[in-house]
């Protein structure tokens, strides 16, 4: 959230300073020609030094120097403005790079807990953590409800068919029960996903559940998802 008003106000100034300056630019352009329109109407000749310093007073004399100064002012500011926001892009590059290398390091343990059980769905979420951590980050790594839930999820949209049709107790054509559910390789997708945040909501689980169940490759009571006892 501070990083979006940081930015929005950032935004903000620049394009105010950017009209201010477009329009001391036209007024400046406008008292040039004005100052010129003069000098052609009294004749003036560049040779002669009084006329030269006669020339020079019209400019005085119609607030050049202050609108000088304004687009000075505005020029200047424009380039604090970027210098700010390359050095807050670099801080928050490395807090982000900071966090995710602590956060990656305690979902890589977890995994290699579980790759044997589930090798594929590991792969799969070790190289889809940082796009993860991502969506995460930007949540604060929390998930306050089933929309924020379904959001993180979308990078799994497609690969729950995967993790479960590569899952070698599928490939041997065996299954097993949990909550009266058939799934493969869900219970490790909870344990890692779990990990992943910092705090959940009331009903994320059975969310959780409901959207991976909802993924699965066949539906229960077609004759792969045949409950079967060990």
């Amino acid at each position: 959230m501070r990083k979006t008003t940081k930015t929005t106000l950032s935004y903000f100034s620049s394009k105010l300073l950017d009209i201010i300056l477009y329009i001391m630019l036209i007024v400046l352009l406008t008292k040039v020609i004005y100052v010129h329109s003069l000098a052609i109407k009294m004749s003036f000749c560049i040779s002669s030094i009084d006329t030269i310093h006669t020339y020079l007073n019209l400019y005085n004399s119609k607030n050049f120097p202050e609108i000088l100064g304004i687009i000075l002012v505005c020029i200047t500011a424009q380039i604090y403005i970027s210098q700010l926001e390359i050095a807050n892009a670099t801080l928050e590059n490395n807090i982000f790079n900071d966090k995710f290398n602590e956060w990656s390091a305690q979902i890589e343990s977890a995994i290699l807990e579980k790759v044997n059980l589930n090798e594929k769905l590991c792969k799969q979420f070790s190289l889809k953590r940082r796009h993860l951590f991502a969506k995460l980050f930007l949540k604060e790594m929390k998930i306050k409800n089933k929309n924020d839930l379904y959001d993180i999820l979308s990078i799994y949209q497609n690969d729950v068919y995967y993790f479960e049709t590569f899952e070698k107790k599928f490939e041997n054509g065996k299954n097993y029960q949990t909550e009266n559910t058939p799934r493969y390789s869900y219970d490790t997708f909870q344990f890692l996903f779990l990990l992943t945040i910092e705090k959940e909501y009331d009903d994320l689980r059975k969310d959780l559940k409901e959207w991976y169940e909802g993924k699965l490759p066949l539906k229960k009571g077609e004759i792969l998802y045949e409950l079967v006892g060990f």
